[in-house]
């Protein structure tokens, strides 16, 4: 129940209402992340090193995935395709 409530918060913090779920519609622009077209120059490449500037994915904004595995993996059901 405690996971089907948090789903349902996210999906309303989120603007999701009865227009269904687009993909994508759930992530958030980050401006402190380097996006070309955004927030960098257009020599970017010639300019930072490639070690600078790379994409990251996290699970969690603590940057950690201590609760990403579950102890009973058969239990857990998917409420969203991210």
């Amino acid at each position: 129940i405690t996971r089907l409530w948090q789903y349902l918060a996210l999906l309303q913090r989120s603007g999701i209402g009865h227009d269904g779920l687009k993909s994508g519609k759930q992530s958030l622009f980050c401006p402190a992340y380097p996006q070309p077209g955004a927030n960098l120059p257009d020599d970017w490449e010639q300019v930072y090193p490639k070690w600078l500037v790379k994409l990251q994915y996290v699970v969690d904004g603590n940057f950690s995935a201590q609760h990403m595995k579950m102890k009973i993996p058969e239990d857990d059901i998917s409420l969203s395709d991210g």
